[in-house]
């Protein structure tokens, strides 16, 4: 499944759609396909993961500043016992225009995660990404991040990297 995503993601961004120079300004959403690798604290080796996100950016004309409010499922298991069963994020997000498409951003905020034994595990995460515009509604990107689960049932703590790639709408 993930390869059909990625593949997907490919055609659609090489696809040649004209856009001008764009103003960041306003609602997106869309979906994300990637890998999570865990380096301390889990069980499991690298888990694919699906998602969705919804934000809102405003465009100082250069630089970008917005949130954004994610969802994905890594299904990643602890090496304390159990496994995350999916997980939320809450982010802000900075960067700046380049060229008349592009955008280059740092991110960094709040993580949650259910755990299959009970509870939730906790922490921050920070990361960057880019965001490219293939019309005035329509962009793909890809964001990495790094993911620091501070608060886990049982104790401990564990750490993941993730890398995923977005496609998205403006509205």
């Amino acid at each position: 499944m993930i390869r059909k995503t990625v593949a997907a993601l490919a055609v659609v961004s090489c696809l040649p759609i004209a856009a001008s120079a764009q103003d960041w300004s306003g609602f997106y959403g869309g979906l994300e396909a990637g890998i999570s690798k865990p380096s301390s604290g889990f069980a499991d080796d690298n888990e694919t993961m699906y998602g969705g996100f919804a934000g809102y950016n405003y465009d100082f004309g250069g630089s970008v500043a917005g949130i954004e409010l994610g969802y994905s499922n890594p299904e990643i298991g602890l090496s304390s016992g159990g496994q995350l069963e999916n997980q939320l994020k809450v982010k802000a997000r900075y960067g700046f225009a380049l060229g008349e498409q592009g955008l280059l951003y740092g991110t960094a905020g709040y993580l949650r995660s259910k755990v299959s034994t009970g509870g939730d595990a906790e922490g921050y995460l920070v990361g960057v990404g880019y965001d490219h515009k293939l019309s005035d509604h329509m962009f793909v990107g890809g964001e990495l991040t790094h993911n620091r689960y501070e608060t886990i049932p049982g104790g401990g703590e564990a750490i993941a990297n993730q890398a995923s790639l977005r496609v998205g709408f403006q509205f």
